[in-house]
């Protein structure tokens, strides 16, 4: 079609340019040979698709080197694949349950297929201009790493807003408890944001 014409030839012009050509969804499903849709019911594990066609777009995809376009795949689902760590300066710094619960949450949200983006917050940093951000940003939910004083106003604000919010502060007794319930507790609270 002509639509396909301008699109190869878009691209071809773009590779003797020297920038790199992104394939799309209508490359993958042209060189598979299936229609647009088949090769995103693929692409997002569809189970109604026959086995021969399945392969056959999962070639095109290693052969283009397709990666899916998350910018436009979260128009459909409303969702970003993203959770916010929000980590208090002071804690950071100086806290090894903290940073337990930050490897694990990152470990854990990184299992989920989710991306964690990581946020300081310290003692100047306003709560309204942070649930901005991250209401710009479009994260799916936020982990709030820090103590009572800095935990609880992040949090009513991001609850007010309907961000789903998980909040970490308590310290348990032993150093061994902390790493265990630190994974144990990130597991947890990826969980509650899915």
């Amino acid at each position: 079609s002509s639509v396909r014409a301008m699109t190869t030839s878009a691209r071809e012009g773009a590779r003797r340019r020297g920038a790199p050509a992104v394939a799309t969804l209508e490359d993958v499903a042209y060189r598979a040979g299936v229609s647009r849709s088949t090769a995103s019911r693929v692409v997002n594990g569809a189970a109604h698709v026959r086995a021969e066609t399945r392969r056959s777009v999962e070639r095109a995809i290693a052969e283009l080197g397709y990666v899916t376009n998350t910018a436009a795949a979260s128009l459909v689902t409303r969702r970003s694949g993203q959770v916010a760590l929000v980590v208090c300066a002071a804690s950071a710094a100086s806290d090894a349950v903290f940073a337990g619960t930050v490897r694990g949450a990152t470990t854990e949200l990184s299992a989920a297929g989710m991306t964690c983006l990581l946020t300081v917050y310290g003692t100047d940093d306003d709560p309204v201009r942070l649930t901005r951000t991250l209401r710009t940003v479009g994260v799916d939910g936020v982990i709030v790493v820090a103590d009572d004083g800095l935990r609880r106003p992040l949090c009513q604000r991001l609850r007010a807003v309907e961000i789903p919010t998980v909040a970490v502060g308590a310290r348990p007794a032993s150093a061994d408890g902390a790493q265990h319930n630190a994974r144990a507790g990130a597991r947890r609270m990826v969980g509650r944001l899915r």
